[in-house]
């Protein structure tokens, strides 16, 4: 995730749009990897363990975003539509991949457009929000320090999201700050 993010950095920072939507893809795809991993534990030693064959076959984008689709009873798909429109923009050649290369008219290399450095810019926050707070619930706090840390890491999350994106569900928020009350007691 770091690499990806870092990559799709340095290609908006080169003018290389479509690279960083390529490496946006992997991101969001990593992202969506971990977040399965985040309620099927289990299969994490299973994702190691197994050859590259069968890992496609149970890992695979397709899989494990209809799983969170399902486990979340998200019937739109709209993890595949993001996924797609990535893979549509910079992964797979399309023309709507090469419309996205013309910034007026065709043109190889590094080019500057307003319109590809914003949505690329965009995108790349929004999906770096979603991967910090997906990584997040990975590392269980050991002290104070740590859950009020995390506390303040998941209301800026929260306020990030609903400045840029809409509401939010703050389910998750509400039981930290009743946690760091309690630790704070002790």
């Amino acid at each position: 995730m770091f690499n990806s993010a870092a990559g799709a950095i340095q290609s908006i920072t080169a003018r290389y749009y479509q690279n960083c939507v390529m490496l946006q893809r992997d991101l969001l795809e990593v992202s969506f990897l971990l977040d399965y991993f985040r309620t099927n534990a289990a299969s994490i030693a299973e994702w190691r363990g197994c050859d590259e064959t069968e890992r496609n076959k149970k890992f695979g984008a397709f899989k494990v975003r209809t799983a969170l689709d399902d486990r979340d009873g998200f019937t739109e798909r709209k993890r595949e539509a993001a996924y797609k429109r990535l893979c549509t923009l910079g992964a797979h050649a399309s023309q709507e991949g090469f419309e996205f290369l013309r910034p007026t008219d065709a043109h190889c290399g590094p080019y500057f457009a307003n319109r590809a450095l914003e949505a690329t810019t965009a995108e790349l926050a929004k999906l770096c929000v979603g991967a910090a707070g997906t990584f997040n619930v990975f590392f269980d706090g050991r002290s104070l320090a740590d859950y009020e840390t995390k506390l303040s890491f998941v209301e800026a999350q929260v306020a990030w999201f609903e400045h840029f994106i809409g509401p939010f569900d703050k389910g998750q928020l509400g039981g930290m700050r009743a946690l760091v009350a309690l630790l704070r007691q002790r």
